[in-house]
């Protein structure tokens, strides 16, 4: 049986990559080493690692006017990438990432079309095309956030991957009890797991979540790979990598998650597998795995694939 196809809803943005020896401190003036322009947005990334994994997709995005605006349709074109969306008037924002010596980022951004979806623009949906849809929690705080929380009501996706993010405080407490009742996989790192769950010992919150979810709850731990909680605890260890900035690692490892699930990959390979993903884009610049990373991980889900097959 052909598989369905997976749904990507939210934004593409320009990345303004800035690196610097660290962060600045108030009136400190510091030389910027490098800067460049990239294709960046959650959405956008966990896009371009299913194209890079060759995993059949669609991607929901508005992309706005100005020179971001522009910057992020020729990149989406050049990468063979189409939004269900037709451009916007409104001007597309950017993120200012800063880059420190120890390759960690931190993020100033400017959000603007990318993260404003209208009730109208869900119409051109058919949930039934899709098997698993990703969501990221910046669309759930912006004015376009009562239109989409809507979708996934009424949609009936069989899964939601949920990247909760770092801002899930500026969520309507509203929209994350819904999500906790639908069948969404929510996916975090250590320091939002703490934080989402008001607890250090976060394995408890993720225990309780899956019950009401019914959904793995996938805790990243940077070089300590991931936790995957459902009714046992799976710990599955990262691995060694010299790391040249952190911009999309959690992106490319819950693309990879959905990569793995989508070949029918168990949680514990998809884990290995998504633990594996996120190594490799951390060991260079920018949030896109490189052409050999693309070609090992696509032969490991064919190999799952041909076995799955026999």
């Amino acid at each position: 049986m052909k598989r369905k196809k997976l749904l990507v809803i939210g934004s593409a943005v320009c990345d303004v990559i800035v690196r610097i020896p660290h962060l600045p401190h108030s009136q400190e003036d510091l030389i910027v080493e490098s800067q460049q322009l990239s294709l960046g947005g959650c959405a956008a990334n966990v896009a371009m690692c299913l194209k890079a994994l060759n995993v059949p997709f669609d991607f929901f995005a508005p992309v706005g006017s100005g020179m971001y605006g522009d910057f992020v349709a020729e990149q989406l074109q050049l990468r063979g990438i189409n939004t269900r969306l037709s451009r916007v008037p409104e001007a597309n924002g950017c993120c200012y990432c800063l880059v420190e010596k120890n390759g960690e980022r931190t993020f100033l951004a400017d959000h603007g079309a990318e993260y404003r979806f209208q009730a109208q623009w869900f119409s051109l949906l058919n949930p039934q095309d899709y098997d698993g849809v990703y969501i990221c929690g910046l669309e759930l705080e912006e004015s376009g956030s009562q239109a989409l929380m809507e979708h996934l009501r009424k949609a009936g996706y069989s899964r939601i991957y949920f990247a909760c993010g770092p801002r899930h405080e500026h969520i309507s407490s509203d929209y994350l009890r819904e999500l906790e009742f639908l069948p969404c996989l929510f996916h975090l790192n250590e320091e939002e797991a703490i934080r989402y769950f008001h607890n250090e010992d976060f394995l408890t919150g993720a225990a309780a979540l899956y019950q009401k979810t019914h959904q793995p709850i996938v805790i990243t731990r940077g070089a300590n790979g991931c936790l995957i909680q459902t009714e046992e605890t799976l710990k599955l260890a990262g691995l060694e990598t010299k790391v040249a900035d952190t911009i999309g690692a959690g992106d490319t490892h819950i693309a990879a998650l959905m990569a793995a699930c989508h070949s029918g990959m168990p949680w514990r390979e998809a884990g290995i597998f998504a633990n594996r993903a996120a190594a490799l884009v951390v060991a260079h610049a920018g949030a896109q795995l490189s052409t050999s990373d693309s070609e090992s991980l696509k032969a490991i889900l064919k190999n799952h694939g041909d076995e799955a097959n026999l």
